[in-house]
């Protein structure tokens, strides 16, 4: 059977499993194991799949994965979301709209001490939604702020997403975790771009916030200490080479329970239920993971990955005309599959192609990154709008959170070709860690 008719096959099988509601995780790892049955036989099969069971579960960065997530639970329990919520309101209150740009600006520094976007997404939903609503904030502009807050937790490091991608991909988990912190901060100021012009074409849609003192500005700063060091502790690591990325992870997850406990917030109710929602996180990640290490056996196996190199080459296409359209490409998957599924499943297939055209692996993963985070706020699949909803009361309809949502997409969008004409954005700071 030809290469192309084989993958096709497989794509087809793929796609009808996941239509009929087939769990992502259980899809790829099915298809791939029939698939390693038909050319190995039940023994080579039983054997190639126990090794790369092992092989996956004991990879030493993937352990970054739940200590990140545990660390963002551990701050969530702590409280230190609300004390960011605080902090930001002081320093970036006093213009029309300022609340909501307050909600970006919370969603920047909780996504250096979190990494999971969904718990920041939740979490925002409920500390800001209702006070953006109760001041008069228009519906839109309320959800789509909270929503694009949450989701730059893909890119500021620490990011769950990022070290899956590193481990996918084989590039350092360090320098990809410190590629996103300045696109982060880009993407941040286009959400806050995005909130200005919404208020100076409607002026309506927004109150101007009251001013607060200098005095009151560096008060709240006292709450700034604990979260600070934590930062410093995690990234400050990771830059200068002190500490892997796991051990960042597990530094950050002790330090952000020693938060926690001082703090004196710490219940054994929610500190088991941080656990219970770390272990499922966890769980759903590397279950999708590993059936992803499967395809990308078997697609290696039939030489796919390899044969769409030979043809893109021989084709001549414009490798940046092909970058565009990986884009584009990303965005109709976003609409329809997990952030997780859009990784596992596709980079085994771009990696060839992407080192042959001579495109830097970490500069297209925060790329990928940034399409991510505009797959959690666009229909129908995005998760951010199905929270958003259920936090929001009952006047906000889901037409609401989508159009507002959808506004914010074209901040991504700028973001993208921002980061496609200067690389530099996302290569600076790794190439000069050590």
């Amino acid at each position: 059977m030809e290469w192309y008719v084989l993958g096709s096959l497989l794509a087809c099988i793929i796609v009808v499993l996941m239509a009929i509601g087939v769990p992502i995780g259980v899809t790829l790892g099915l298809t791939s194991a029939v698939f390693l049955f038909g050319a190995l036989g039940p023994d080579r099969t039983l054997s190639v799949l126990g090794t790369e069971f092992f092989e996956f579960w004991t990879n030493y960065p993937l352990i970054a994965v739940p200590l990140f997530i545990l660390m963002g639970e551990f701050l969530f329990v702590g409280g230190t979301a609300d004390d960011i919520f605080d902090i930001a309101s002081k320093w970036l209150q006093g213009v029309r709209g300022g609340l909501a740009i307050v909600t970006i600006g919370a969603g920047a520094i909780f996504g250096a001490l979190s990494g999971s976007s969904l718990a920041a997404v939740s979490t925002f939903g409920i500390l800001a939604l209702p006070k953006l609503l109760d001041r008069g904030y228009d519906k839109r502009l309320a959800v789509g702020a909270v929503a694009s807050a949450g989701g730059l937790d893909h890119l500021i490091p620490p990011s769950i997403l990022m070290v899956l991608y590193a481990s996918v991909t084989e590039v350092s988990v360090g320098k990809m975790l410190m590629a996103g912190f300045i696109p982060g901060m880009v993407l941040a100021g286009a959400f806050g771009l995005v909130i200005w012009v919404w208020v100076w074409w409607r002026p309506l849609a927004a109150p101007r916030e009251p001013a607060v003192t200098w005095g009151e500005r560096f008060s709240v700063l006292r709450k700034a200490g604990l979260p600070l060091l934590l930062v410093l502790a995690v990234l400050g690591s990771i830059y200068l080479g002190v500490a892997t990325a796991t051990e960042a992870a597990g530094i950050g997850a002790l330090a952000s329970l020693g938060v926690a406990i001082s703090r004196r917030k710490v219940t054994a109710e929610r500190l088991g239920q941080g656990l219970r929602h770390t272990i499922q996180t966890t769980a759903f990640i590397m279950l999708i993971a590993v059936g992803g290490k499967l395809l990308s056996w078997v697609l290696t196996y039939y030489l796919i990955p390899q044969r769409l190199v030979d043809l893109l080459v021989q084709a001549q296409v414009n490798r940046w005309a092909l970058m565009i359209g990986f884009q584009f490409m990303y965005i109709v998957l976003g609409m329809f599959i997990d952030p997780v599924s859009m990784i596992i499943v596709t980079m085994p297939v771009l990696v060839p192609i992407l080192t042959a055209l001579h495109f830097d692996l970490i500069w297209f993963g925060i790329l990928l990154m940034v399409n991510i985070e505009m797959a959690l706020i666009t229909p129908p699949v995005g998760f951010s709008l199905y929270i958003i909803k259920g936090l929001a009361p009952e006047n906000v309809t889901f037409n609401d959170v989508l159009s507002g949502c959808l506004i914010f997409t074209l901040a991504d969008v700028l973001v993208i070709a921002i980061l496609m004409i200067f690389p530099e954005l996302v290569l600076w700071l790794p190439r000069r860690m050590g």
